[in-house]
């Protein structure tokens, strides 16, 4: 952890599953990536906001980078797909809201992936 006067930064990673009952057609349902995030802590160290990417390659081999970001006062987390190959490659902007369902430990967490059409 970084820590200034008035606020801190923590980086974190952590392997996340995605569930995406609304993907795109020809797109997995549910895949696993690699996530990275720098956030943002007040000085009571209380989680204000953050950034993330995540790495992936799906079931088929087909690789995917995504970044975001998350604001505790909005309640949310919005993602796009910056790129990726196979599938992806000409995917075009997606973006999709998501939201943590499951914590399964420190490191690893199950999010929900809604589509923003």
């Amino acid at each position: 952890m970084m820590e200034g006067k008035t606020g801190h930064i923590r980086h974190a990673t952590n392997d996340s599953l995605w569930d995406w009952t609304d993907a795109p057609d020809g797109w997995p349902k549910a895949n696993s990536a690699k996530c990275h995030l720098s956030n943002v802590l007040s000085d009571e160290k209380k989680p204000l906001f953050g950034v993330w990417f995540c790495e992936s390659i799906d079931p088929d081999g087909d690789v995917s980078l995504w970044s975001g970001s998350w604001n505790v006062a909005e309640k949310s987390s919005t993602g796009h797909l910056v790129g990726g190959t196979g599938k992806y490659a000409n995917a075009g902007p997606r973006k999709c809201n998501l939201k943590t369902l499951v914590r399964i430990s420190d490191t690893q967490k199950l999010h929900e992936c809604v589509a923003i059409k």
